[in-house]
């Protein structure tokens, strides 16, 4: 049934899914180019660190804690303390 529903609209509606695919078409290729890209500035900042004797640690953005976040739960236990 939603097979048919598909073949159905691409066939009347011609040029809307053409751009449709296009659409998804560009945004996967759009994910793929900046996932290698941040790969390929991870490795050189790495290498370049390497060379100057330090060390890079890189970290998933859901690890790193903003300094805000930091006054939030030390104001929330020391309020909870009191």
């Amino acid at each position: 049934m939603f097979i048919t529903l598909i073949l159905k609209n691409l066939r009347a509606r011609r040029t809307r899914s053409a751009l449709t695919a296009l659409g998804v078409g560009v945004g996967i290729a759009a994910i793929i180019a900046l996932m290698t890209i941040s790969g390929n500035l991870k490795q050189e900042l790495r290498a370049a660190a390497t060379i100057t004797g330090g060390d890079l640690h890189f970290f998933p953005p859901h690890r790193i804690v903003a300094r805000f976040d930091l006054y939030k739960i030390h104001r929330s236990s020391s309020q909870s303390g009191q």
